[in-house]
């Protein structure tokens, strides 16, 4: 017995000494749970800012869990080329495709991939009657409420507003019919025209400008999307209504932001878009790495562990607040 004490107390002291010598592994060394899976982002119009908060997410999300992702789509609005990269991210297998519900013409292919087990999560834009497993965004009608009450307060709640927007986009519809329903809940605000941009920079601010010249003496233009704002803004300008016109826009591109403090641009609606893209991947890990369920058997219980929607928030930017959401912002 005491040998076998001593040699099992040489083995132990020998372990001690060689795992001493080990030099211990960092937390950016160690395997993480997430290596091995793919998350594919897919948009169009590619090129805007506003997918700069997506990559800074995506980004995160590789560092955090481990994940690989992947961005790709058109840089114009291009809905063929939009269903070509979807077609070409579901034949590589990803965990889940991560995209704006664009257009109803998405769904077949939404369908097919959670058909083939690969999850679709919509961002900020919704398609309600694909398969899809979760839309995560702001509501659209909720957003046009807040620019409706937020445009009726600098309107001093009278005169002439308008708004500029892509009529094509279903899912973008709400924003105006829910700023629609606000302004019509003022009797002495006139909601006077509505223009299309077709989600093309050159219309939108051939659109633009036409509204200004036929409204002088417009209070108020809403710019419904991230194409329609710059045209406004630049119409606005040109027109020499600055901090005249009340301008409402969304989103966070640099043109927006430096508007903003120069008073052209009073407000703009940003979402918590970051959290859009980081969720989405988040959840998908949760279900991949955990064995967390509400039942105790989930898939026979016809349980579903992701939740409808989660709705990221938005706040209101003007001139108090513009500095941190610039891109150049640098703690002071």
């Amino acid at each position: 017995m005491k040998k076998i004490g001593k040699r099992l107390a040489a083995i132990l002291g020998a372990a001690i000494i060689a795992a001493s010598l080990i030099a211990p592994v960092s937390a950016e060394e160690a395997a993480k749970p997430g290596e091995g899976h793919l998350y594919c982002i897919i948009t169009a119009l590619s090129g805007l800012d506003y997918f700069v908060d997506y990559q800074r997410a995506m980004e995160e999300a590789e560092k955090d869990f481990g994940v690989t992702c992947e961005f790709a789509g058109p840089t114009d609005y291009d809905i063929d080329g939009l269903l070509s990269a979807m077609e070409q991210a579901i034949a590589k297998k990803p965990v889940a495709l991560i995209m704006l519900g664009w257009e109803d013409t998405m769904t077949p292919l939404i369908n097919q991939a959670e058909a083939e087990g690969i999850r679709v999560i919509l961002t900020s834009q919704d398609l309600p009657d694909s398969d899809r497993s979760m839309f995560i965004g702001s509501s659209s009608l909720e957003l046009g409420h807040i620019a409706g009450e937020e445009m009726a307060k600098l309107c001093n709640y009278e005169g002439k507003v308008a708004v500029l927007r892509e009529v094509q986009s279903t899912s973008l519809a709400d924003r105006y019919y829910g700023f629609e329903e606000i302004i019509a809940k003022y009797p002495d605000m006139e909601l006077v025209e509505c223009g299309d941009g077709q989600n093309d920079e050159q219309v939108a601010a051939q659109v633009a400008a036409a509204i200004m010249a036929k409204y002088p003496d417009l209070n108020g233009f809403l710019a419904a999307d991230g194409v329609a704002g710059p045209a406004v803004v630049n119409a606005v300008r040109e027109a020499g209504r600055s901090g005249e016109t009340n301008v409402i826009t969304f989103d966070r591109d640099d043109t927006i932001l430096s508007a903003i403090e120069e008073g052209v641009v009073t407000c703009t609606l940003v979402s918590g878009t970051p959290l859009e893209v980081y969720s989405a991947i988040q959840m998908c890990e949760m279900q991949q790495n955990s064995a967390l369920s509400v039942s105790y058997d989930d898939e026979a219980a016809g349980v579903q562990l992701f939740p409808a929607s989660i709705d990221p928030g938005c706040v209101v930017v003007n001139k108090d607040n513009v500095k941190y959401f610039k891109r150049s912002y640098t703690p002071e």
